[in-house]
């Protein structure tokens, strides 16, 4: 068992969830922007860049943090390259997109290919050397997780080539296949996993009903990704049916532990505990939204705040709260409790009325409920980062890290 006071990825962890905090405030600014419409409606690649900086500079580096927290071990030397690696090519990733230049899309989007599919084998090596039998279900989550990344930023950067060599008639399967498998396979899988660990807080031996849960939302993120790049309805079936199982699993595991989080003190239990339903909606979108695909609705036909409410919910609801969490149980600071009164309630209360705001096509009520989410996310920024200045920086979960 790895001791509770391991030093062990400290630094690369703390790079990593500094450098995601700072780009997540591109993220933010074009989202309150956009929501206010203050300097009128915003081009497709400032809404791409908008969309990019949240997933890979905010969420994967996040998720990254995650899997150096929960595996350890390893060479020093190549888990601080690799950790400059992502953020150096996350950072390029973005700004091609904001550029506008398809080319520059294609070429650093095959850069940072290589660096996820590293970090993958990284993760994969260290499960391996644990066995995957002894893994715990945070563990084999997010090697699972990693997993349909890598597959996912296949598919996008395969769709960034084919619109760099003007195939750009090609690319509308590919995307959507990238985009299922982002968010309903890799970005659903991480959060159970996570919740696992942190709300649940499960160690070895792992339970039966956490390894069918995590299974089967791994394989419900890989059909809804080839049902939708083959167009092949049956497997848009199988998906929704796995993702609602696996949804009615997480739901069950996390019932418990999220009755018992005090909802009016300050620190990073609510932060997870809250995750818990808005993952519900996001599945509920997701099968909503497949439904109507699978019902014959093309993509453009369905009205543009289903998907979008689809995203925030798990983009906001389930990650910003969960990272948000993990870095103050991370850095064991219990200062600013004030403003964890005012990040948990003004961008929760925030992003679930921007939500209802998405699905009920109430657009002008955006303009009210973006700002309220976007500026407690970045007081949640702020104080994030002067917790990763000054903090302990102590141990998150030691019973959830197992040696091999």
């Amino acid at each position: 068992m790895i001791q509770a006071d391991s030093a062990e990825h400290r630094t690369e962890i703390r790079w990593l969830f500094r450098s995601a905090l700072v780009i997540f405030i591109v993220t933010v600014v074009i989202g309150i922007l956009n929501g206010t419409k203050a300097l009128g409606p915003l081009e497709r690649n400032v809404i791409l860049t908008h969309v990019h900086a949240g997933t890979l500079g905010w969420i994967t580096l996040g998720v990254f943090g995650v899997a150096l927290s929960l595996f350890g071990g390893g060479s020093a030397t190549t888990t601080r390259r690799l950790t400059m690696a992502l953020i150096a090519t996350v950072v390029a990733y973005v700004a091609a997109f904001y550029s506008g230049n398809f080319p520059a899309r294609a070429a650093f989007g095959v850069v940072i290919l290589v660096a996820i599919v590293l970090a993958w084998l990284w993760t994969l090596s260290r499960a391996r050397g644990i066995g995957w039998g002894r893994l715990t279900a945070p563990q084999l989550g997010i090697s699972l997780a990693l997993t349909n990344l890598v597959v996912g930023s296949t598919l996008g950067v395969y769709g960034q080539i084919l619109f760099a060599n003007g195939n750009a008639d090609a690319v509308g399967a590919i995307i959507g296949a990238h985009v299922g498998m982002q968010v309903a396979g890799y970005l659903v899988v991480a959060a159970a996993s996570v919740g696992e660990w942190l709300l649940r807080r499960s160690g070895t031996p792992r339970h039966w009903t956490s390894t069918v849960m995590l299974l089967v939302l791994f394989f419900a993120g890989l059909a809804y990704a080839v049902g939708i790049g083959r167009n092949l309805q049956p497997l848009l079936g199988i998906g929704t049916l796995l993702q609602l199982v696996g949804g009615l699993l997480f739901i069950g595991r996390m019932f418990r532990p999220m009755l018992r989080v005090a909802w009016l003190s300050p620190g990073a239990d609510r932060h997870f505990a809250i995750a818990v339903p808005f993952l519900a909606v996001n599945i509920a979108l997701t099968v909503y939204l497949i439904g109507q695909i699978a019902g014959g609705k093309q993509f453009e036909d369905i009205p543009v705040g289903i998907p979008t409410a689809l995203d925030h919910a798990i983009f906001v609801g389930v990650m910003t709260n969960v990272i948000f969490g993990l870095i103050h149980r991370f850095t064991g600071s219990e200062r600013w409790a004030w403003a964890d009164h005012v990040v948990f309630w003004g961008m929760n209360a925030g992003v679930a009325a921007f939500i209802v705001v998405l699905i009920l096509a109430q657009t002008s009520l955006e303009a009210v409920t973006a700002p309220v989410m976007g500026v407690s996310i970045l007081v949640g920024i702020a104080v994030s980062l002067l917790r990763l200045r000054s903090g302990t920086l102590g141990p998150i979960a030691a019973a959830a890290r197992v040696a091999a």
